[in-house]
Parts: C-alpha cells; sequence; structure tokens
C-alpha cells in the first residue's frame, strides 16, 4: 500500500527547478526509523510544506481525470517544475515543449520514479549512461506528440520528431538500469501512420518493459499555458465535464448515432470522405468546447480521428462524458482494451449496421452499462498513478533480490550528477 509521503512535496530550494519525494526504498526505511522513535530520520517529512503550496488541491487530485501534468506531479518522485517550449529546431534540441531542468546535475536518487518529457529525453540519456551498474529508475514520459520510442530514434516518417540518440534503443531498453518506462503515444509495438509496423513481439522481454499511458485530458491548455487572468484551474475543468456528465442518460439510452466532433483539416480528410453524407453515416459538428462536450453526451458514438500523435485528446473527453469512441486500430489498441473504445482498420467500416455491432460488442466486453465504477476508475490520473508505483515497487523488488552485492542498491542515495 503505498503512503500518502508520495504525494508530499519536499521545500521550494530544490535546486534547478525540479521538485522531488523520496524514493519508495527511502521513504520505508524513514517510516521504520518513524516507528522506532526516531525522530530526526523523519526531516524530509517535517520539512514538507504545507497542501496550500500545491498548485491543485489534493482532493481535486484524488478525484481529476488523468492529464499529462497532473499524472505527471502524482506519480514521479522527480519532475521538472517549468516548462519552455522551442519553436525552432537547434541541433539535438527539437522544436517543443522541453524542461527547463538541467539533467546532468538534478538531483535523482537511486530507485526514483522520473518524470522525463519525450523531448528532453536525449539530454536524460546523457545522464543515465553514467550511472553506477547498481543504479535502478523507472521513466514515465509524454508531453509530445511524437510516438514513443520508435519515432522518437528517427524510426519514422516524420523525420522532424526524430533527434540525434546516444544510445540505440535496443541498448537503453536493455539495460538493467532501467526497470521501466511509461510513454505517451506508444508506438514500440504494433503499426501507426507515423512509424510504421514494429517487428518486434508483444511479449518479448524488450516490449515487456515498456508500457503504454494516456495522454488524457487536455486540461493543461487552460489551467497553465494562458495567461494568468485568462486560466482555469484544472479542477474547475473537471468540475464543468462531472456536472454534465451527471446530466447525461447512460449510454443504454443514447441513440446509435456517430458524432464526428472536428473540422475537415487536412490530416483528417480520409475521416471526412467516409464519414460525411450521404455515404457517410456520421452528424458533424464543431463549436465551442462546452457545446462540443454537450453534443458528444447526445450521441452513443464519437469518431475520435488521432491527432499530431497517435493518441488524442479527444478520445479520453468521449470516455470522460460516456459515450464511446471509435477509432483506427493502431499501436495504441493494447491501451485501449480496457475501455469501451470501438476500433476499426478504416472510416469506410463505420456504416448503420455496424453501429448495432459495435453496441452488442461493447455490452459483452463491459456490461449493459459500460460506464461502471472500475471503468471509471480507471480513467483517473489516481489509478494511473497507483498502477506506475505498484510496478516500480514490485521491480524494485525484484531488483534487489537479483542484484549481487546485495544492499549496493542503497548505498548510494543520489545517482551522481554528469561532469
Amino acid at each position: 500500500m503505498r503512503t500518502d509521503a508520495r504525494f508530499t512535496r519536499l521545500p521550494a530550494e530544490e535546486p534547478r527547478g525540479v521538485e522531488r519525494r523520496p524514493s519508495g526504498w527511502a521513504r520505508a526505511a524513514v517510516l521504520g526509523a518513524c516507528a522506532l522513535g526516531a525522530y530526526a530520520a523523519c526531516g524530509w517529512r517535517a520539512r514538507a510544506p504545507a497542501l496550500g503550496r500545491l498548485r491543485y488541491p489534493t482532493d481535486c487530485q484524488r478525484a481529476i481525470g488523468v492529464w499529462s501534468r497532473g499524472l505527471m506531479r502524482a506519480c514521479c518522485d522527480v519532475f521538472p517544475a517549468n516548462f519552455t517550449y522551442e519553436r525552432v529546431r537547434r541541433g539535438a534540441i527539437a522544436r517543443g515543449e522541453h524542461a527547463t531542468t538541467d539533467w546532468a546535475t538534478v538531483p535523482i536518487r537511486n530507485g526514483s520514479i522520473v518524470y522525463v518529457p519525450s523531448l528532453d529525453v536525449p539530454a536524460f540519456l546523457e545522464r543515465f549512461v553514467a550511472f553506477p551498474p547498481s543504479a535502478r529508475v523507472t521513466l514515465v514520459s509524454g508531453q509530445e506528440d511524437v510516438g514513443m520510442p520508435r519515432e522518437l530514434w528517427g524510426l519514422g516518417v516524420r523525420r522532424d520528431m526524430s533527434v540525434p540518440m546516444r544510445v540505440p534503443l535496443e541498448r537503453f531498453l536493455s539495460d538493467e538500469r532501467l526497470l521501466h518506462w511509461w510513454v505517451q503515444n506508444y508506438d514500440l509495438v504494433g503499426c501507426n501512420p507515423y512509424s510504421g509496423c514494429s517487428q518486434l513481439a508483444a511479449d518479448s522481454p524488450l516490449a515487456r518493459k515498456v508500457s503504454p499511458i494516456p495522454i488524457g485530458l487536455d486540461l493543461h491548455t487552460l489551467a497553465e499555458k494562458l495567461p494568468p487572468r485568462k486560466r482555469q484551474p484544472a479542477c474547475e475543468q473537471q468540475a464543468e465535464i462531472d456536472a454534465l456528465a451527471a446530466t447525461l442518460p447512460q449510454l443504454r439510452a443514447r441513440p446509435d448515432r456517430l458524432l464526428a466532433p472536428f473540422k475537415c483539416r487536412q490530416d483528417r480528410l480520409d475521416a471526412c470522405a467516409a464519414l460525411q453524407p450521404p455515404a457517410g453515416i456520421a452528424t458533424f459538428f464543431h463549436g465551442a468546447r462546452s457545446a462540443m462536450w454537450r453534443a458528444m453526451g447526445d450521441h452513443a458514438f464519437v469518431a475520435a480521428p488521432r491527432g499530431h500523435g497517435v493518441d488524442t485528446h479527444r478520445l479520453w473527453e468521449v470516455l470522460a462524458l460516456g459515450s464511446v469512441p471509435v477509432a483506427i486500430a493502431s499501436s495504441l489498441d493494447r491501451l485501449y482494451a480496457d475501455f469501451p473504445v470501438v476500433t476499426i482498420a478504416r472510416w469506410a467500416d463505420a456504416n448503420a449496421s455496424a453501429l448495432r455491432v459495435w453496441r452488442a460488442r461493447i455490452e459483452r466486453q463491459f456490461g449493459a452499462e459500460p460506464f461502471g465504477a472500475h471503468v471509471r476508475e480507471a480513467l483517473t490520473g489516481r489509478s494511473w498513478a497507483e498502477r506506475i508505483g505498484r510496478r516500480h515497487e514490485a521491480d524494485m523488488g525484484a531488483a534487489v533480490g537479483a542484484y549481487m552485492g546485495g544492499g549496493a542498491l542503497d548505498a548510494q542515495p543520489f545517482l551522481p550528477a554528469r561532469t
């Protein structure tokens, strides 16, 4: 059982714009010392700031849907506090969102869960290769459209998405110092239009070391990227979704109709051609976000074409509102299989008879009301943070048992900075 210590921040004077929490093994040692009355060993807890310092209240974090930055703060021991957007590519620095963190020097405790934004992976690898053999870390990556990890390593058609890597992908995944890697826009196994088809078997040792995570809801645009006076906290956005969802009928009472809530821009022309009347069956709608959410709730099925990456925020919005997203089969099929999602080979497969088949299939797999407590919980950031934490603790336990030298994993609490 994970303790609330994972959700406790260390003091504001952490260097290099990074926040971190005590690692799992450090927490166990400290809690054990506390039980024996060794108060001095609990210094990290005593130094923790008041909850008011958190950007979002803990109660909100525990009820909120999965979203990139919320998950980052909930699951990881080390994560960036601030980000910047590079508008042009500069050598190994790709265009897109980067942490302001200096990965060469940031304190990383052995046995940590570390959040490394997708485009910061090259900089982190420069540090990773210097870790001692006894080091063990779990990584979580996301916040960009690049396919992970294949497209980032140049195994895709969008050359602007790849960056020079010091370590070959197979070697990095084989490294014992990497316990596990959780990534958004997963493309290690399966096919998608951006990085083609992987030849790696799903049950291979390398494939088992990487797991997909959702890109989830887009709460960060309004919560963090607008000027301060225009921002809307993630809690308030989630409250809007919850309030609307409470007014919607259950899925079984929604008509067998397909909504296409998007514009027919260049990257969605195939979906538009197949779904628009007279050949297609979809109702097209695009407007303000609140109106679009309401329209989604009026349909049993909602088309969710991929975005600039393999995953799309729209799919997770649809699930949050209790409708069934329809998406093209991809390397994310493994992720979507746990939710009431319909995947099809091509948009032309969406027709009137298919709607009835889809409903019957969803009800067979998830029950007459597919959006029960289990599915709703699986859509929360809390659920994914706990999933990542459980896997990390299991991997750390196995690593300690297997490592020649026993306690050597704990002998060096902080991993060396790169010089």
